[in-house]
């Protein structure tokens, strides 16, 4: 069902309808989270404030990460994620060398426990690293 959901949004001009298929896709994923017995909030969508748009509810991922019990995983920082989550920058992303040299610091600042897990990792400016 959420392929036909997807398709639709594809193929709508108004945003409203495409946000409608988007979110009844997130709703269907969110439903097939569930039954995996995996951590769900409810509503899986959400108004977005007070603004005619609707959301991923954001307690989806605090669920998530409070339900990883491996301990590797566990220390990892929260929010950091893969490099293209936090820098723009061509210059790095352009060049799998200087990935693996990003890649090996974390790993490096992980071991000896010098990154913390952030309460919010949120921010950024577009075309820098943070």
């Amino acid at each position: 069902m959420t392929a036909g959901h997807l398709k639709r949004a594809s193929a709508v001009r108004a945003w409203q309808e495409r946000e409608a298929a988007l979110c009844a896709a997130i709703d269907g994923l969110g439903r097939r989270q569930g039954s995996l017995g995996l951590p769900l909030a409810e509503p899986v969508t959400q108004p977005f404030f007070d603004r005619p748009f609707r959301v991923t509810n954001p307690d989806t991922v605090r669920l998530l990460t409070d339900a990883i019990v491996d301990p590797a995983v566990r220390q990892l920082p929260v929010g950091i994620g893969s490099v293209e989550q936090w820098c723009d920058n061509v210059d790095l992303l352009g060049h799998p060398e200087r990935r693996a040299a990003v890649q090996a610091l974390y790993r490096r600042l992980l071991g000896h426990g010098r990154l913390d897990r952030p309460e919010d990792p949120g921010g950024g400016r577009s075309g820098q690293c943070q």
